[in-house]
C-alpha cells in the first residue's frame, strides 16, 4: 500500500490498526517492544522508544524491505540497534496503557529534527487530551 503505516487510535502499539498484524517479535517484556508488523502485505519495523514499563509510551514505526528485515533477523543483542537502517518516512505514536494509541505524528522525511518535532507535537497532543479529560471529569 504505502510507505507509511496507518495507525488507528485505540489499538495496541504492536497491533496498531484493525488491518495490521504482528508477524515477528525482536524484544518482549510483558508486551512486544520491538518487531515487525504487516499491513496490506507491507512490513513495518516497530520499536518502543520510551516508556516500556510506564503507563505512557512512545513508539516508532518505519517500512522495511527484505534486506532490512534480514539484517534485523541476523542481528545479535549487542549489534541490534545498529542493524536498523533508518530511511524513508516514519511514524511516532503515543500510547497509554488501556486506551492504546492516542496520538500519532508523521515524519517525512525521517530525520533527527523530524523526530524532535514529533516528540514535541505528541507531548502537545497529550496535554490537550489531559485538558479535555479534566473538563469532562465529574466534579
Amino acid at each position: 500500500m504505502g510507505d507509511v503505516i496507518r495507525l488507528e487510535q485505540g489499538f495496541s502499539p504492536w497491533q496498531p490498526a484493525s488491518d495490521a498484524r504482528l508477524v515477528k517479535e525482536y524484544a518482549y517484556y510483558e508486551v512486544p517492544l520491538s518487531g515487525i508488523i504487516e499491513q496490506h502485505g507491507v512490513r513495518y519495523y516497530f520499536h518502543c522508544v520510551d516508556g516500556d514499563d510506564e503507563p505512557v509510551s512512545l513508539w516508532f514505526y518505519m517500512r522495511v524491505n527484505a534486506e532490512d528485515e534480514a539484517r534485523l533477523d541476523a542481528a545479535t543483542a549487542d549489534d541490534f540497534s545498529t542493524a536498523v537502517d533508518f530511511h524513508g518516512p516514519g511514524m511516532l505514536a503515543l500510547a497509554i496503557e488501556g486506551p492504546g494509541v492516542v496520538a500519532t505524528y508523521l515524519m517525512d522525511p525521517l530525520s533527527t529534527e523530524a523526530i524532535r518535532e514529533g516528540c514535541h507535537e505528541l507531548v502537545r497532543q497529550l496535554e490537550d487530551l489531559t485538558e479535555t479529560a479534566k473538563e469532562l471529569a465529574p466534579t
